[in-house]
């Protein structure tokens, strides 16, 4: 597949440049047994559902975990890039169009340890090889279960 040889080879540039990639996911899916007849979400690339997004922050403390609060009405995937100091952090997040739901998914991706307070830059994308894009409602940062900045992509 041309688009994950692309991805390889970014992140080997990237591992030579030292700079550290990473795209490792603990992910919770939907919740099962969601009703195939919910009403349809926010439209992505609507002011309330933007296909991308990119927010500079500056947070005062260290996180060791990011999470992902995605609208189950709209059927997709993205993807939520974290990048911190030298690092960064990849979460693909999705709702398949049998799982579409009233209610919202979260995903979750825990460090190993923990990006440095300070400038912090998160995007939403939509993943290149998913038929539509994902609504991601907000993006947290958390340290030790608390969170430390959350994030409203519009």
């Amino acid at each position: 597949m041309r688009v994950r040889r692309i991805s390889l080879l970014v992140a080997a540039v990237a591992g030579v440049a030292g700079l550290g990639v990473a795209s490792d996911a603990i992910a919770r899916p939907p919740v099962a047994g969601a009703a195939p007849h919910a009403p349809a979400g926010p439209r992505p690339g609507s002011p309330a559902c933007p296909i991308a997004t990119r927010v500079e922050l500056a947070i005062p403390a260290e996180f060791d975990e990011v999470r992902a609060i995605v609208d189950g009405r709209t059927p997709g995937a993205a993807s939520v890039t974290v990048l911190a100091g030298r690092s960064d952090r990849q979460l693909a997040v999705f709702v398949p169009e049998a799982a579409r739901s009233e209610a919202s998914s979260m995903w979750g991706l825990q460090l190993g340890s923990p990006l440095p307070a300070g400038r912090v830059i998160v995007s939403v994308e939509p993943l290149v090889d998913a038929p539509g894009s994902a609504c991601v409602d907000q993006v947290e940062l958390l340290r030790r279960g608390a969170v430390v900045a959350r994030i409203v992509p519009r």
